[in-house]
């Protein structure tokens, strides 16, 4: 599902690709766009969903860092640097959340599968969820599980679709991820845990019925 695999900094490829887009090398520019588009246009799609509005998004988001390509100094990936571009113009666009607080939001996941407080293992599950290793191949990684995920991202608030489209579609690493939302870890952790949940919920569903 990822897009891509972490990594701490820019590679040493990446440096040169950004030197010669500086340079005005088109050819380095495309192979750029080329690379990272459809991780951008996720990002995007994160936030705004509509796919016309999305698309728009990824092309300001190339020219505003087009314009400031000469200050990327390789402390990030450059997808991670680019992705702060798409999160900058896309996070004004998101639909306002449904007005559910933390407080008042549904839990990720039904609090009677835990064990209570009187309990000898408080907050253990009941009965721990089925380990799906054992369904077959075609079954975990088909287009009717891949479309269940995806309509379950699709359904989740916009700060928990942007996280988990940022670590788990998009492939990047957790320091990078937080720091592109410029999110706190132990926000951006619960945000994706919740997000997880929610997701496994889904499959849980399609899976076990």
């Amino acid at each position: 599902m990822s897009l891509s695999s972490p990594q701490d900094t820019a590679t040493p490829e990446e440096l040169e690709l950004v030197a010669a887009i500086c340079s005005g090398d088109e050819d380095a520019f495309a192979a750029a766009v080329e690379r990272h588009y459809r991780a951008m246009l996720a990002v995007a799609k994160a936030y705004v969903v509509a796919a016309d509005v999305a698309k728009q998004v990824v092309h300001d988001a190339w020219m505003a860092a087009l314009a400031e390509s000469d200050r990327f100094d390789g402390s990030t990936p450059l997808r991670a640097w680019l992705l702060r571009f798409v999160v900058r113009r896309a996070a004004p666009l998101a639909a306002q959340p449904d007005g559910d607080s933390p407080a008042t939001a549904k839990p990720a996941v039904e609090p009677d599968r835990f064990r209570g407080r009187a309990d000898a293992f408080p907050g253990h599950w009941r009965a721990y969820p089925r380990d799906w290793r054992a369904l077959p191949d075609e079954v975990r990684r088909g287009q009717r599980a891949r479309a269940v995920v995806e309509a379950a991202v699709e359904a989740l608030p916009v700060e928990q679709r942007v996280v988990v489209t940022l670590r788990d579609i998009v492939g990047c690493a957790p320091r990078d991820a937080y720091d592109i939302l410029e999110l706190p870890d132990a926000v951006a952790r619960e945000r994706l845990h919740q997000a997880r949940c929610r997701v496994r919920a889904a499959l849980e569903r399609h899976f076990d019925g």
